[in-house]
């Protein structure tokens, strides 16, 4: 009886260190496991951060992009203007020779 006493003890022994060491390493992998999602977390919040600086360098791109439509605009009704009035220069000044030789010309 005492024998089987002690071996029930020695099992029961046993197992206990054995789910003592299954304890720790489920803690350890917690821990890892813990470890990796903070690091995961932490690339996540990185690429956000990077796609929301590239998000406003890409509205900022649109907005600089409408200011040079806008100048371009400008700068073609400009020279527009400026081919109108070389126009009106030119077929004032070729007139204007008309009239001192007393000719027309075809402009």
């Amino acid at each position: 009886m005492i024998e089987i006493c002690r071996q029930v003890k020695d099992s029961l022994k046993a197992s206990l260190e054995n789910a003592e060491l299954n304890l720790k390493k489920t803690q350890s992998d917690a821990d890892r496991e813990s470890r990796r999602a903070q690091r995961l977390q932490d690339e996540m919040l990185g690429i956000k951060e990077f796609s929301d600086n590239r998000e406003l360098e890409l509205q900022q791109m649109a907005f600089e992009l409408e200011q040079v439509k806008g100048e371009s605009e400008q700068l073609r009704l400009l020279i527009r203007d400026n081919s109108i009035n070389m126009e009106r220069y030119v077929f004032g000044g070729v007139t204007a020779l008309g009239a001192m030789f007393g000719r027309d010309f075809d402009v």
